[in-house]
């Protein structure tokens, strides 16, 4: 994918950035490990048709860009995978979502794994931002 968007994946973005409630973690108190267990069953559940949507939505508005390249080199200059988020562009913000996407379908659970560590949600803050600062520079 190149550096310019369609109205049609502009539309897309928005909707990914609709999942961020879904991928913060759920702090909930819990009466009993049984019924602890139940609730992290039906997370977990709840989780994978979350991931289903979202990589549904990602590849119907035709976001996904697989040159990896970009993500590999940049990384080592940050000192945590916190500010290389921060910093990224869109194309790298993209690239990275298309690897985890993709990593998903070969390793199972991959994409749970970065929700859990934050990195989508951090993708996807990152993704808002971006958004925005394009939307008030053309207004």
């Amino acid at each position: 994918m190149n550096n310019y968007y369609t109205t049609y994946q502009i539309e897309g973005l928005g909707k990914l950035i609709s999942f961020k409630p879904n991928f913060e973690p759920q702090q909930h108190k819990v009466a009993s490990q049984a019924a602890e267990k139940a609730q992290q069953a039906k997370a977990m559940t709840t989780s994978q048709a979350t991931v289903m949507e979202f990589t549904r939505i990602f590849c119907d508005h035709l976001l996904a860009d697989t040159d990896y390249a970009i993500i590999q080199r940049e990384e080592p200059r940050y000192p945590s995978q916190l500010h290389y988020i921060a910093n990224m562009q869109l194309d790298a913000v993209m690239k990275t979502l298309t690897y985890i996407i993709w990593t998903d379908r070969i390793v199972e659970g991959y994409f749970i794994s970065r929700i859990k560590d934050m990195t989508v949600t951090s993708l996807l803050n990152r993704l808002e931002v971006l958004l925005m600062h394009s939307y008030n520079q053309k207004v």
